[in-house]
């Protein structure tokens, strides 16, 4: 599963026009989607015929509540597209989670508990730089920037990309931040001279495929339909399938290394001092303990409490310099850490994880 988040804070790139479409282009290249609209407007939402009014449940559950099921929340537009959908009730939870621990990861959490596995996840940001957006690049492998082609198109892209390599050091993961021309005028010398600047700024981070401008593309979101249906091989749909062709010609290999090391960040041990704050993800049991040396193997001195808000289970506990093994104990049953790929067999022959304080 690749997440893609489709990002600008300036408004009128055509960031919607090209998360809808782009989605509806890759099932018709055979990929199951799902689309995450975490723009307070709604506007991917409605721009596939959801009255975001009538909502009984939206991604802003799935951000308060992380062990929400997105299965629970998305709704089916096609059978290859589902859409998580928005509304403006999103707009007062980045005030709403203020001061709680790890909110930049609500997202990140309530995909990696996906009950269905999507070829693609892409998300549409809002136009800012906010609590939404960042968490939409936490939880990607990848961002397009479409970028219209004109004079104030550029304005705070720069920062963009800043923030994009802010959150690579800060999670230890890579994304492949691209741009795309959109609104583009071919018979203008204008677009065709900006477009070159483009090129020579960014390289191969520019698509080669270019959307070219089109008022079609408004008509289609005002009837509720990709362009793709409501105006079947115009110019502008050929240019959002030449998009998701580029995007799957040129897919990276995901480094299965990065990705253990993404999760253990998310549920595995960490070490804070002489510290270890076990984390897992187990929803729908009643009971987890974690049992290892620094408890004498008892579960009953590892007893998890779950977050209810991110169905977590967690547990702190404190230890000198040292390796310690460790399993889980869920409802009885004892397991390795899934979200850790250390371990070693113990003086009873069985593998256990492990986890490292200080210098050993």
């Amino acid at each position: 599963m690749t997440t893609v988040c489709v990002t600008n804070q300036k408004g009128g790139c055509g960031k919607t026009t090209t998360a809808v479409n782009l989605a509806w282009s890759l099932t018709r290249l055979g990929k199951t989607v799902l689309l995450a609209d975490l723009d307070p407007q709604g506007h991917a939402s409605l721009g596939l015929g959801f009255d975001t009014d009538l909502l009984d449940r939206t991604i802003r559950d799935c951000l308060v509540r992380p062990s929400l099921p997105v299965g629970e929340v998305f709704l089916p537009f096609s059978d290859k597209l589902d859409v998580v959908p928005a509304n403006i009730s999103l707009a007062s939870l980045e005030q709403e989670l203020a001061g709680e621990p790890e909110r930049e990861l609500r997202l990140r959490q309530a995909l990696v508990s996906l009950g269905r596995v999507y070829d693609y996840v892409l998300i549409d940001c809002p136009p800012s730089l906010g609590f939404l957006t960042i968490n939409a690049l936490v939880a990607t492998d990848e961002a397009i920037i479409p970028v219209e082609t004109s004079s104030f198109s550029v304005h705070g892209l720069e920062r963009l990309l800043e923030t994009i390599e802010m959150v690579e050091r800060n999670t230890g993961r890579r994304i492949q931040a691209r741009v795309l021309a959109t609104d583009f005028h071919g018979n203008t010398r204008y677009s065709r001279e900006f477009h070159e600047t483009l090129a020579q700024r960014f390289g191969e981070q520019l698509f080669e495929t270019v959307i070219h401008h089109s008022v079609v593309a408004k008509d289609a979101a005002a009837r509720g339909l990709p362009v793709g249906r409501a105006y079947h091989h115009s110019k502008v749909d050929n240019d959002y399938m030449a998009l998701a062709t580029e995007i799957l010609e040129s897919a990276p290999v995901v480094e299965v290394e990065n990705l253990r090391e993404w999760e253990e960040k998310l549920f595995g041990p960490s070490v804070r001092g002489e510290e270890i704050v076990f984390r897992l993800q187990a929803p729908g049991v009643r009971r987890v303990q974690v049992a290892g040396r620094f408890n004498d193997w008892n579960p009953s001195l590892g007893e998890m409490r779950q977050d209810p808000i991110s169905g977590v289970w967690s547990v702190r506990v404190r230890v000198s310099p040292g390796s310690y093994q460790y399993r889980y104990v869920i409802d009885g049953e004892w397991i390795e850490d899934p979200a850790n790929e250390r371990h070693e067999f113990g003086e009873t022959g069985f593998r256990n994880s492990v986890v490292l304080v200080g210098d050993k």
